[in-house]
């Protein structure tokens, strides 16, 4: 069954995983059909009664969760795991850390410890397969669910519907982005400029 729908209106559950990661292994950052470790942490995942399961690193910082890269947001900092973490380098992470500086947030690639996800605001995870997903639950803890909207990021869209929005705010199409109020339009116009 396809859980994107419900995903977007309740958001994701997530647990830290047992198995950990290498980021020193010469496979840990390739995108592969062998993830026998994947499967395990989302069984593991299933079994806690969460949706996935967050990897952390062998000396216990923040990687990604099983095919989502991720990140957490507080105040005006919206961080992702280092590349030094084994992690794939997803082309939504790219694009959202661009976007994340361009509006003028302070977007960092960091050594994040678990501590760093359960003090954040608000976490998601991106993927190109499933656009963005909020993170309501994480080990326990309840996350709120801004979802960037001050700075016109309506996270529980996909990736695409907000290029789409974006180009035809840049067309003139589109008077108001619904949900993003009048700064997140000035704010994307920023960014098209």
């Amino acid at each position: 069954a396809d859980d994107g729908p419900r995903h977007l209106e309740r958001g994701i559950h997530v647990v830290t995983s047992a198995v950990r990661r290498d980021p020193t292994s010469p496979l840990g950052a390739l995108k592969t059909t062998s993830r026998a470790d994947d499967v395990f942490a989302r069984l593991e995942a299933k079994r806690a009664g969460a949706d996935d399961a967050i990897f952390l690193t062998v000396d216990g910082h923040l990687s990604e969760a099983t095919t989502a890269n991720l990140f957490v947001v507080r105040g005006t900092r919206i961080a992702t795991p280092s590349l030094a973490t084994g992690i794939l380098a997803g082309t939504t992470r790219d694009w959202i850390l661009a976007w994340a500086s361009r509006v003028g947030l302070d977007a960092t690639e960091a050594m994040l410890l678990p501590r760093d996800l359960r003090d954040a605001d608000e976490a998601f995870l991106s993927s190109s397969v499933a656009g963005i997903l909020p993170v309501t639950r994480f080990d326990g803890r309840v996350f709120r669910r801004m979802y960037l909207s001050l700075y016109g990021f309506p996270v529980e869209h996909s990736v695409e519907r907000m290029k789409q929005l974006m180009l035809q705010l840049r067309d003139g199409t589109v008077e108001r982005l619904q949900g993003s109020g009048i700064q997140g339009r000035k704010v994307l116009q920023r960014c098209l400029n």
